[in-house]
């Protein structure tokens, strides 16, 4: 925790979007220019956050995990992360329009958790302002964070541990305790040092992520259920709520032990030239539905889109990003990808995160060792 001092230094007051447009954008992504692949997690990123019910019903308390990582460090740190809530059905369905105004709904926020409730409107499904042939339907925006350093909101500390919905004491509904106002709480935290001075991408990372409502239509996640490496499978470190809030179980540091991906070292330290080791997660075909608001809306028979991004914190895959699943096209098998070793023997780490293009998202985190 930041030194007490802190709080009389840094006390100044912060406009309502607390981080400017751009700065958002460019931490939205979860990586800064310094990575040499989008593939290669050598710094504090977030991977994911999952939601219970992609698409809810108005009225839901949905359930939030957040997958995160800071793979770079060189020991572990102390990451302090946000996840906050307070805008409904934006101008435009756009979520900078929630950082350009007061919120709209009373927010709800928590410091320092990976796991979060938050309960929508019983009144934001809404027709369409510009395509009557759409279902009615609400989307309400969230906001996360991860920062290696200490958070900041509106000038002050924020007490980590509070906040989430059915919090005690004074607090404005949905606040938790310590009666901060809703408006101080609309607003992206900053992220410092122990010296006060701003951190960068590498070490604040930032972004949102849309839940959409519907009365009757309703969105699964994405179903992984192992991981294999030369077409057999292997020890996973966890799959999807399993992930959150726990440490990474990184292979032993010494040789490879029995249930470990091993792996040999390449000299040429990840390059093309390296031998390729097929490496994907095992995914569920139920997990390619049916898309029902391109049904309702335009009587169109497809499925939704399904994709797989791959990480490694060494090393690296040769496609970061393959196709599970076409919309017209259908289920695709060869959604693996081909790790290329790096030269230094050790640990290494690799990541599966499976999407869909409706929000849905699943994940599944597998130790291996270079030898």
């Amino acid at each position: 925790m930041a030194k007490l001092d802190l709080h009389s230094r840094f006390r100044r007051s912060l406009p309502l979007l607390g981080l400017g447009f751009g700065s958002l954008f460019a931490l939205a992504a979860g990586c800064g220019p310094e990575l040499d692949s989008i593939s290669n997690i050598n710094t504090l990123r977030i991977l994911g956050l999952k939601k219970s019910a992609p698409y809810a019903r108005p009225g839901e308390t949905v359930q939030l995990e957040l997958l995160w990582e800071d793979a770079g460090a060189a020991k572990p740190r102390k990451v302090e992360r946000f996840i906050g809530f307070w805008c409904v059905n934006p101008l435009g369905d756009l979520f900078s329009q929630c950082l350009a105004q007061p919120p709209n709904v009373a927010p709800q926020f928590v410091f320092d958790q990976d796991s979060f409730a938050i309960t929508l409107p019983e009144d934001m499904v809404r027709q369409s302002a510009t395509d009557p042939n759409l279902p009615p339907y609400g989307v309400a925006f969230v906001f996360y964070g991860v920062c290696a350093g200490h958070l900041m909101l509106n000038g002050q500390l924020p007490d980590l541990g509070s906040g989430g919905a059915g919090g005690s004491g004074d607090a404005s509904p949905g606040l938790g305790a310590g009666g901060v106002t809703p408006t101080q709480f609309a607003a992206i935290p900053t992220c410092i040092d122990d010296d006060g001075n701003e951190l960068g991408s590498a070490d604040f990372v930032v972004a949102y992520s849309a839940i959409y409502a519907y009365q009757n239509l309703r969105n699964q996640n994405p179903i992984v259920t192992g991981f294999r490496v030369r077409g057999k499978d292997v020890a996973v470190d966890c799959i999807d709520d399993d992930c959150v809030g726990k440490t990474f179980a990184v292979a032993d540091a010494g040789k490879c032990t029995p249930g470990v991906v091993c792996v040999d070292a390449c000299k040429d330290d990840g390059a093309a030239t390296c031998p390729e080791i097929p490496i994907q997660p095992i995914i569920d075909r139920k997990s390619a539905e049916k898309d029902e608001v391109a049904k309702v809306a335009y009587d169109n028979d497809i499925e939704e889109a399904l994709w797989v991004s791959y990480f490694t914190d060494r090393g690296i895959p040769s496609d970061a990003l393959r196709l599970v699943n076409d919309a017209t096209t259908g289920w695709n098998e060869s959604y693996a990808t081909q790790l290329l070793a790096p030269k230094t023997k050790g640990p290494l780490r690799i990541w599966a995160v499976v999407r869909d293009n409706r929000g849905g998202i699943a994940w599944v985190r597998v130790p291996a060792y270079v030898q």
